[in-house]
């Protein structure tokens, strides 16, 4: 089968989607299926993930792909990808995010190639978007799927773009062979993985560590991740006196190497669709912290079983510093939540099945 793969951007860009992306369209390469990947960043940029050598890549350069699209762009945009793809002729077409899918649907109108959009948010991204979720729903109709994260994120979209969701969790690969330090390191360290963004909310983190650092002079905070509140969170470092025990590294290719050496994995977002590196950080047994009313992480994390979910109440950086405290006095209780965690991931996840999934859905698209 002829695939062709949409995202707006793949250079530089460390994200969960383009991860998975990347995973899923080289894995149906190794299964026999002839594969294109197509982005609007500019020509000749390498894709910040691994991705396998056979897959054709199509860089449209139209616009800014850093950036919000205005409407002028978009319009460009739709015009662009109806001539490629029409050109390029796929059986199936897959966009993943809305940045892209909403464009590809118009585009392919009466082309005869069927579209899947891939979604990797949830419904509250839309919450102050009322424009955008309106032109979702009209998007929707020129649709054939959309794959959606699971069950429950399907049920909060409103009917006319549920009914063609289709759940579809997110690969989840073996660990890599990675070696320990033979001697463990002088200090503990919490990680946050992840975009520097509000939704993230890592200044919750920050001033939740403040509040406990004194108490714990031996243990970091490092935040991986980079993104437009960088300056905003830097500052409160400042202003928090935590500049020699917050760190803000940007991104990584070692994240692996992160997730060994952390203590406790510590995250702070509002919401999530799936949790990428909250199961990531299960996955290398380690004890997880997240906020109990962090949809995409609440269904992933059984509190005191796997991970503790806080109770946010009132103040949400002094419940999640309770949190932490819990955590950060008790070593043994570290090691049980992170065995099983390890031993959750490997039961609820199957990476056969995942990618079973994903060749039924095109089958059928």
């Amino acid at each position: 089968m002829k695939l062709l793969f949409g995202i707006k951007k793949l250079a530089d860009m460390p994200g969960g989607s383009e991860r998975v992306l990347c995973i899923i369209a080289s894995e149906l390469v190794r299964r026999g299926h002839d594969v294109s990947i197509l982005t609007f960043d500019k020509p000749g940029r390498s894709p910040f993930y691994e991705i396998d050598p056979r897959i054709k890549r199509i860089d449209l350069a139209v616009g800014n792909s850093a950036l919000p699209a205005k409407f002028r762009e978009s319009m460009l945009r739709i015009l662009k990808l109806r001539a490629v793809i029409v050109r390029e002729d796929p059986d199936i077409v897959i966009g993943f995010n809305p940045s892209i899918f909403l464009l590809m649907g118009p585009a392919l109108v009466f082309s005869g190639i069927p579209v899947i959009g891939s979604e990797h948010i949830v419904q509250e991204h839309f919450n102050e978007r009322a424009l955008q979720l309106l032109f979702y729903r009209l998007v929707a109709k020129t649709l054939s799927k959309i794959t959606v994260l699971s069950e429950h994120i399907r049920n909060q979209y409103p009917l006319s773009i549920a009914d063609r969701m289709v759940p579809i969790t997110n690969p989840i690969l073996p660990l890599p062979k990675f070696k320990a330090p033979s001697v463990k390191a002088s200090r503990n360290v919490i990680l946050n993985v992840g975009r520097l963004d509000a939704q993230k909310d890592q200044a919750t983190l920050i001033r939740a560590f403040s509040l406990v650092a004194e108490d714990f002079p031996n243990w970091d905070l490092r935040i991986i991740g980079e993104g437009h509140c960088r300056s905003e969170l830097e500052a409160l470092i400042v202003s928090s006196g935590m500049q020699s025990r917050v760190a803000l590294p940007g991104v990584t290719k070692a994240i692996h190497e992160e997730y060994f050496s952390c203590d406790i994995f510590a995250l702070s977002s509002v919401y999530e669709s799936f949790g990428l590196v909250t199961i990531e950080a299960m996955q290398h047994k380690k004890a997880v912290i997240a906020f109990s009313d962090c949809p995409g992480t609440d269904e992933i994390i059984t509190p005191d079983s796997d991970g503790i979910l806080v109770d946010p109440k009132s103040d949400r950086a002094e419940a999640f510093a309770l949190g932490l405290k819990k955590l950060m006095s008790d070593p043994k209780l570290r090691a049980q939540l992170g065995e099983s965690a390890a031993h959750e991931v490997a039961r609820r996840f199957d990476l056969a099945e995942v990618f079973g999934a994903w060749e039924a859905l095109l089958e059928d698209a």
